[in-house]
């Protein structure tokens, strides 16, 4: 008994041993050292190509001058639009300085293009020229077209002045804009409802309107807003204008980001106010009602604003405007 009981005690024994041999045996998973510097030094690569990348990234500083053009879609302006005004100066809104109290020189009762100037070169024959009445900086010209046909304008424009082209319809009403040296700006293909850019060249624009495939009614609105610019050491103007009876007087200038601007208006139970940047940025809707603004202005740029009269006859009103 007692033997038995020692071999059955070495058999055990035995039996354990064989089974530690097979678990020693048994291959574990290893990880390569170089594999893991590998890894280690491919993500530290792509982390500093990451990083030398941002700088590129970052916003470069806005030009003060204008020299964009906006690019619309099919879509007619709805902010914007968005993306009119005009130029009271032969040069354009100067563009901002160390001083943030830079204010406009307004010429009160200069209109940009008020008539069409006698020393105008007769537009093409199959052309019509626009020109404003008298104190207004826009016209609206209604016309019908057939398709696959357009109908051409022509208008006046100096140097830095900026335009506002846009239109409406049953059918589509896609325009066309070449300069006066023949640049196309705009073609058919592009299948723009509206244009704002600031002029390159002086001289005759020629503008088409097509409704593509489609007879179009339409409606063409051109826009050539009144430029204020700022004298300095001052922070306030007061630029005074007519504006005939259900339109619109723009003014157009230069403000920087962070600034406070404040308008009012002699006569504000008169007017409804809308407020955007030229590159379409709205900053107070006509929708709101408003005839006055206070206000941080958001970004630097040219500003537009458009003073609406609401009344059927001419008010002669006086538009304050402080930036500081």
């Amino acid at each position: 008994m007692k033997k038995k009981t020692i071999y059955s005690i070495i058999f055990v024994l035995i039996a354990i041993l064989v089974l530690s041999a097979c678990n020693i045996a048994k291959p574990s998973p290893e990880v390569d050292p170089a594999s893991q510097t590998q890894v280690a030094i491919f993500a530290m690569a792509t982390l500093t190509k990451y990083a030398q990348q941002q700088p590129t990234l970052e916003p470069t500083e806005e030009e003060p001058m204008p020299t964009f053009t906006l690019l619309p879609t099919e879509e007619a302006p709805t902010e914007e639009a968005t993306e009119p005004p005009v130029e009271a100066t032969e040069a354009p809104t100067e563009p901002p300085t160390a001083e943030p109290t830079a204010t406009p020189v307004a010429q009160p009762t200069v209109i940009p293009q008020p008539t069409t100037p006698a020393n105008l070169p007769q537009p093409p024959a199959d052309a019509e020229r626009i020109s404003f009445a008298a104190g207004t900086t826009n016209k609206t010209v209604s016309g019908s077209v057939e398709a696959q046909q357009s109908k051409k304008y022509v208008v006046w424009l100096d140097k830095w002045q900026l335009i506002d082209i846009a239109t409406s319809a049953d059918n589509a009403a896609y325009i066309a804009v070449k300069t006066p040296s023949g640049q196309v700006l705009v073609n058919f293909s592009n299948r723009w409802l509206w244009y704002r850019d600031f002029a390159q060249e002086a001289g005759d624009y020629v503008i088409e309107v097509s409704g593509g495939n489609f007879k179009s009614n339409y409606e063409l609105t051109v826009s050539i807003p009144q430029a204020i610019s700022f004298e300095r050491g001052t922070s306030s103007l007061t630029a005074r204008a007519t504006v005939p009876g259900e339109y619109g007087h723009d003014f157009s200038f230069w403000a920087n980001q962070g600034q406070k601007m404040t308008i009012s208006l002699s006569q504000p139970d008169k007017f409804v106010l809308a407020i955007k940047l030229a590159d379409g940025t709205v900053v107070l809707s006509a929708d709101s009602k408003a005839n006055s603004f206070d206000g941080v202005l958001p970004k630097a740029g040219t500003y537009i604003v458009t003073i609406h009269n609401i009344g059927k006859e001419p008010v002669t009103v006086d538009f304050n405007l402080s930036i500081k």
